[in-house]
């Protein structure tokens, strides 16, 4: 696999950032800190730091550049992706944030979208910032109610393979949560639920404990595709 030439300490940001600009992207260094939740000042330092990395295209009538993939960064986020030409119309999913490969023939959602194992933020690390199955979308808001719909997602948590960048803390929480398909991996999400500490409501509470119960009758042999 081909390395990226980086100069920089922030390796981690800087593979984030060539993902998000894959393939031919073009975004504002603020755009891409709002997608990333990270400071805008560290998107600048990592692109500009990094001319044979990522390219700076100003704009007309704009003090802000835009910035883009060069071509061999390109190449090495097609290595990453296995060298699958369809890569080329990779993107994340609207529904829940995951990476997926494009069927134009359908909306852009998982139900439709074929998708190669989402690649986890380096943001998604637990404790104070955001947990994996919180990323993934596995919520208990008003809005996740639907015990059904939402017992269907960590079904899908529960076999989804995850893309991390080696060496980061986000790829240390993923590994807590053990491979896809195995025992770890369910009592590490039932964990989790269990040991959320932040004050609910009573519906919430009952959305929790309603998927706790789910996850512990699950027979791992014969209700997972």
């Amino acid at each position: 696999m081909k390395i990226l030439p980086l100069c920089v300490e922030d390796k981690e940001l800087a593979y984030q950032l060539a993902f998000s600009l894959h393939p031919d992207l073009e975004k504002e260094a603020m755009t891409l800190a709002l997608e990333l939740n990270c400071p805008r000042k560290n998107v600048n330092r990592v692109l500009f730091a990094n001319p044979s990395v990522f390219e700076k295209i100003v704009q007309d009538g704009s003090a802000r550049p835009l910035w883009r993939n060069r071509d061999a960064t390109n190449m090495f986020v097609d290595d990453v992706l296995g060298g699958d030409p369809d890569a080329q119309a990779s993107k994340n999913c609207v529904q829940c944030g995951r990476f997926i490969l494009q069927d134009d023939s359908h909306s852009p959602t998982c139900q439709f979208w074929r998708w190669v194992p989402p690649l986890v933020p380096i943001t998604v690390t637990g404790g104070n910032n955001q947990a994996l199955p919180h990323w993934f979308g596995i919520k208990h808001d008003k809005e996740h109610d639907n015990d059904n719909y939402r017992q269907e997602h960590i079904i899908e948590f529960l076999i989804t393979e995850f893309r991390t960048i080696e060496g980061t803390h986000s790829a240390q929480h993923v590994e807590s949560f053990g491979p896809a398909y195995s025992e770890k991996r369910r009592r590490a999400l039932i964990k989790h639920y269990q040991g959320i500490n932040v004050p609910a409501s009573k519906e919430v509470a009952r959305r929790r404990e309603s998927d706790i119960e789910f996850l512990r009758k699950l027979d791992l042999d014969k209700d997972l595709p």
